[in-house]
């Protein structure tokens, strides 16, 4: 599954959407192409989702009247299982301990209250754009990028951020210094070690640096509670070179023709 949620920053529905709809509407403009697309409205949020038709557990979506609340991968509820969305939303709010999976979820309430959780090491990415009285978020970049209305008459290379260029050359495998960016400038990865809360329909966020002994997304993998010290030399065997080249060229080993 796959969403592009557009959120007014007043909590109105009269400024001029910052998104062509058109292309928000079709589940062919996906970078990876959906098989339906589903639109919902509340209030000042505009909703689209996108369904694969995969066969891989999923939370359901809710939008009703206490608000909206999307998702992508799968949460699991302890002692419920799989839950829908909005339930997941409220566990995270109150005991955040009873949550695991891979997951992303999004919550917004009637009041313009909410926030946006996700797993600390989550395979489910989220792209945020702000425009002038709206902001826009995204599972997939490509198609975020091709449906904002500040692209007309532009190329995209005017677009580019040259800083996340640099990195992608000159440090692809070293400590990012701008972990956020994404190839367009506008346009921000949401980060996993960072708090994003709405408050009256205006996105606030503040940097919280996650320990790994904070993290419990995948408790159900730890023993005894501990966490293993992956710098340990117990953990690796020094094995000689030469120990290793016998086994492999023994005319033994090798199928007979």
């Amino acid at each position: 599954m796959a969403f592009v949620i557009v959120v007014s920053h007043d909590g109105s529905e009269h400024h001029k959407s910052p998104v062509f709809e058109s292309i928000l509407d079709s589940p062919d403009s996906l970078t990876y192409p959906a098989k339906s697309c589903t639109q919902y409205s509340n209030g000042g949020v505009r909703i689209w989702t996108y369904d694969r038709n995969s066969m891989v557990p999923e939370n359901e979506n809710v939008v009703d009247s206490d608000g909206v609340y999307i998702g992508v991968g799968c949460a699991i509820l302890q002692n419920e299982g799989v839950v829908d969305v909005k339930s997941v939303f409220n566990a995270k709010e109150t005991h955040p301990e009873a949550v695991q999976g891979d997951y992303l979820i999004l919550g917004l309430d009637s009041n313009g209250n909410g926030g946006i959780y996700s797993t600390t090491m989550t395979f489910c990415p989220l792209f945020h754009h702000k425009a002038e009285n709206h902001d826009v978020f995204s599972t997939d970049l490509g198609l975020l990028n091709r449906c904002l209305r500040s692209r007309i008459g532009k190329k995209t290379g005017v677009f580019f951020d040259s800083n996340y260029i640099y990195e992608s050359i000159e440090n692809e495998w070293g400590t990012r210094e701008f972990p956020e960016r994404t190839m367009f400038a506008d346009i921000q990865r949401v980060l996993t070690t960072t708090q994003y809360k709405f408050e009256n329909f205006a996105m606030l966020r503040s940097v919280h640096v996650i320990q790994v002994s904070q993290v419990n997304d995948f408790n159900i993998y730890w023993f005894d509670d501990n966490i293993t010290n992956f710098n340990s030399d117990s953990l690796f065997v020094e094995v000689e070179w030469n120990d290793i080249i016998p086994s492999i060229t023994k005319e033994s080993s090798r199928p007979s023709l």
